[in-house]
C-alpha cells in the first residue's frame, strides 16, 4: 500500500496516510458527522464484550471502523460535551459539574463547529446541546454552526418539546416546515424558541440531519454535522406524561430497567442507521467521516454484563470505568479496512482528543481566531496505523462530591485519596496508599492530577490521610521516607 506524508497540527506532523485519503484531503475535504449518544457507555455494545446486542447499525459500522477500546470521557453530560466542543480539560473550561456549564463555558472554548465553519464547511447541530447552551441563540457567531435545532431544556424533551432554532423565516414551524427549511440553502433566520407540535423530536432531528446532507450537496460544500442525541436519557420507570419512545412503541415497565434503556438505545441505533443510509442515497458516503461516541456511562438502575462482569451504573463517578468508559468508533472510508491491526486501538484516549483528531483527518492546520488551544492531542496517527509516542494516561473529573482522577489502563488515582488497580474492565481493586511513593511514574501523574484539581477549586485528600487539602494549601508534595506516604509541605 502506498503511503504519503500529510502535515497536521503541531506535534503531529509526518503522519502516514493512504494515498487515496491524502489526495482527498488536499482537494475536496471530507464531510464529517459526529454522533453523540446520551448516557450510553461501552458496556452496551457486543464489540466491547457486552452480552447486550440491540445495536445492529452501530455494530455494522464497528466492523469497518477504527474502534477505541480504552476511550474515556467525563462521567456526566455537561463536562463531557464541553470537552468535545473545546478539546480542553474541564479544569481549563471551568465546566466541572452539570450545574457549572451555564455560566462558565466561554465562546472562546466553543470551537468544534467554528473550526469547520472557518474553512468553508456547511455546519449544523441538532439535538441536546447542554454545554454551550448559554450560547444557544448565537450559535453561528459563538460556536460556528450555520443551522441549529436544540432542545430548549424546559419541559419534555421527546414529544412536542420546546426547541430553540434558527430554521425557517420566523414564527412557530410545523415538523414538515422545519425539514423544508433545513433542506433549503437559505433556510435560516433569527433564533427563537417555541413548542414543536405533533413531533417525536429524535425523529425530527433525524430528518433535519438528512435534510442538511441534501442541502450541502446541492450547495456543493462539504458539511460538518454534530448530532448530540436526546437518546437514551430518560426516567425509570417511564412516565405516561413524558414518554421517551416513538409513538406505538410500548415501553418495558418493570425492573430491570435495563430493558427500557435498551429500547431507547435501539431507537437511537435505528436513527443512526437511517442517516448513514441517506449518505449512500445522496452519493456522499465514500467521502464522509463518521464518529460515534457516548457522553458518559449508563444512569442508575441500568446494568450490563461485559465479559462475565456485571456492570452497574457509574454515572457521576470518575474513578469507575462504568461511568467514564464509552464507545468511540472512527470511520473514514478513505482508509482501507484491511490495514493490519489498525481497527482496534488499545491506547488510552479521551473526548478532548476528538477535535484535534478531526482537524488532522480533514487537513485543517489552524484554529479560528479567538479560540483557545485544545489540551487534547490528535489520534490520527493511530487511525492511520502509527502507534509510536503516545501518553498512556488520561484526565477526568467527577461530582457528588467533586473529584479529579488521572488514570491509564490499570491504575486509577483519585483526589479523594484512593488508588485502584483495574486489571480487568469494571473490576477495580484498591491499592495501598504507599503506591504513589513507591512508583515514580504514579507519583508524577499524581502531582499532575493535584495541580488540575486545585486549578478547578477541588480539595485533595492524600493517600493514607483523612484530611482534605484546600487548593494551594502547600507548596510541594514529598514522600516521607519512613512511611512512604505523601506529605504536603510549605517551603516558605
Amino acid at each position: 500500500m502506498l503511503l504519503v506524508v500529510l502535515g497536521g497540527n503541531k506535534g503531529n506532523s509526518g503522519l502516514r496516510l493512504p494515498a487515496a485519503a491524502a489526495a482527498a484531503a488536499e482537494g475536496d475535504r471530507p464531510n464529517v458527522i459526529v454522533f453523540l449518544l446520551d448516557d450510553v457507555g461501552a458496556a452496551r455494545f457486543p464489540f466491547y464484550g457486552s452480552e447486550t446486542d440491540v445495536t445492529p447499525n452501530i455494530n455494522s459500522l464497528a466492523d469497518k471502523a477504527v474502534v477505541f477500546d480504552s476511550f474515556f470521557t467525563q462521567p456526566v453530560c455537561g463536562p463531557s460535551r464541553a470537552t468535545l466542543l473545546s478539546g480542553r480539560y474541564p479544569s481549563s473550561t471551568g465546566v466541572i459539574e452539570n450545574n457549572s456549564d451555564a455560566d462558565t463555558f466561554a465562546d472562546a472554548d466553543c470551537t468544534l463547529g467554528s473550526t469547520f465553519q472557518s474553512v468553508g464547511y456547511s455546519t449544523a447541530v441538532f439535538g441536546k446541546l447542554h454545554a454551550a447552551h448559554t450560547h444557544v441563540n448565537t450559535l453561528n457567531s459563538s460556536c460556528g454552526f450555520d443551522k441549529w435545532s436544540i432542545w430548549a431544556r424546559e419541559g419534555a424533551r421527546y414529544h412536542n418539546a420546546f426547541i430553540t432554532t434558527n430554521l425557517g423565516h420566523g414564527g412557530n414551524l410545523t415538523y414538515d416546515e422545519m425539514v423544508e427549511a433545513a433542506t433549503s440553502v437559505n433556510g435560516t433566520a433569527e433564533s427563537r424558541t417555541f413548542q414543536i407540535q405533533d413531533a417525536y423530536c429524535p425523529h425530527l432531528n433525524r430528518e433535519l440531519a438528512k435534510a442538511h446532507i441534501t442541502a450541502s450537496k446541492a450547495e456543493g460544500r462539504p458539511f460538518f454535522m454534530y448530532l448530540p442525541m436526546l437518546l437514551a436519557h430518560g426516567r425509570f420507570p417511564e412516565r405516561d406524561s413524558e414518554p421517551s419512545l416513538p409513538p406505538g412503541m410500548i415501553p418495558a415497565s418493570d425492573p430491570p430497567y435495563s430493558n427500557l434503556f435498551d429500547q431507547r438505545v435501539m431507537v437511537a441505533d435505528a436513527i443512526i442507521g437511517d442517516i448513514l443510509r441517506h449518505l449512500t442515497i445522496e452519493g456522499v458516503a465514500k467521502n464522509t467521516i463518521v464518529v460515534v461516541v457516548g457522553d458518559n456511562g449508563a444512569p442508575r438502575k441500568v446494568e450490563a454484563v461485559v465479559n462475565g462482569v456485571t456492570v452497574e451504573s457509574g454515572k457521576f463517578t470518575a474513578y469507575r470505568s462504568a461511568g467514564t468508559r464509552v464507545p468511540c468508533l472512527f470511520y473514514d472510508p478513505r482508509i482501507p479496512v484491511a490495514i493490519p491491526k489498525a481497527r482496534r486501538i488499545r491506547a488510552v484516549a479521551n473526548m478532548y482528543d476528538i477535535l484535534p483528531t478531526l482537524m488532522d483527518a480533514t487537513n485543517i492546520d489552524r484554529l479560528p481566531a479567538g479560540k483557545n488551544k485544545p489540551n487534547g492531542a490528535s489520534l490520527w496517527k493511530f487511525i492511520t496505523n502509527d502507534r509510536r509516542g503516545w501518553g498512556k494516561w488520561t484526565f477526568l473529573f467527577g461530582q457528588q462530591p467533586a473529584h479529579a482522577v488521572i488514570r491509564n489502563h490499570k491504575v486509577i488515582i483519585s483526589s479523594l485519596g484512593d488508588i485502584y488497580s483495574e486489571n480487568k474492565w469494571y473490576t477495580p481493586k484498591p491499592l495501598a496508599p504507599t503506591a504513589v511513593c513507591t512508583k515514580k511514574l504514579v507519583r508524577k501523574r499524581y502531582q499532575y492530577m493535584v495541580n488540575h484539581a486545585w486549578k478547578a477549586g477541588i480539595n485533595v485528600t492524600l493517600p493514607g490521610s483523612d484530611t482534605p487539602l484546600a487548593p494551594y494549601s502547600c507548596d510541594d508534595l514529598v514522600c516521607n521516607p519512613d512511611t512512604n506516604l505523601l506529605e504536603c509541605i510549605t517551603t516558605n
